[in-house]
C-alpha cells in the first residue's frame, strides 16, 4: 500500500505521506504490518473491484479521510467500544511503541514528523496507577551493595 494504493507488500510498505510535506523524502516513511494487517488487507483486495486503484474506493471514487473515519465510528459502535478516528489509530500506535520501549526518535521516523517534538505530543500514557506506583517504588529502590 504506498498512498493508499494497492501494492505487492511484505511485512513492510514503503509510503509517502501526501500534503503537507515541504519535499518529497520530509514525508517518506515505512508502515508496519502485522500477519493480521496483511491477512485483512488480502481479504479487502478479493472482495473489491480489480479494477479498483485505491484500497478505499466505491464506485470507482477514492473515500475522503472522512468517510472512512465514519467508517470506523460505525464499526466502533456496532461492536460496542468506544469510537476512534484513522488519527486515534495512529497516536495509539505510537504510544504503544512507546510504553514497548522504543524511543522518541525511532518513534519520530515511523510516523513521519519533521520535530520529534510533534512525536512527544501524540504519546499518551495510559500507565495504570497501580502500575505507576510499582514503577516509582522500583526506581526509588535502594540497592545493597
Amino acid at each position: 500500500m504506498v498512498n493508499g494504493k494497492w501494492v505487492q507488500y511484505h511485512d513492510i510498505v514503503n509510503h509517502t505521506k501526501t500534503g503537507r510535506a515541504r519535499n518529497y523524502d520530509e514525508g517518506k516513511r515505512k508502515l508496519y504490518l502485522t500477519k493480521e494487517a496483511r491477512h485483512l488487507l488480502d481479504m479487502i483486495r478479493l472482495k473489491s473491484d480489480p479494477g479498483n486503484e485505491y484500497i478505499f474506493m466505491v464506485n470507482g471514487k477514492i473515500l475522503p479521510m472522512r468517510a472512512i473515519d465514519y467508517r470506523i465510528h460505525k464499526y466502533c459502535d456496532r461492536i460496542g467500544i468506544p469510537e476512534k478516528s484513522l488519527h486515534d489509530l495512529r497516536r495509539t500506535g505510537a504510544s504503544r511503541l512507546k510504553k514497548a520501549g522504543m524511543s522518541y526518535e525511532a518513534i519520530q521516523k515511523i510516523l513521519g514528523h519533521t520535530d520529534v517534538r510533534t512525536t512527544m505530543m501524540y504519546i499518551f500514557d495510559y500507565t495504570d496507577e497501580k502500575e505507576q506506583d510499582a514503577l516509582i517504588e522500583s526506581a526509588l529502590q535502594i540497592k545493597a551493595q
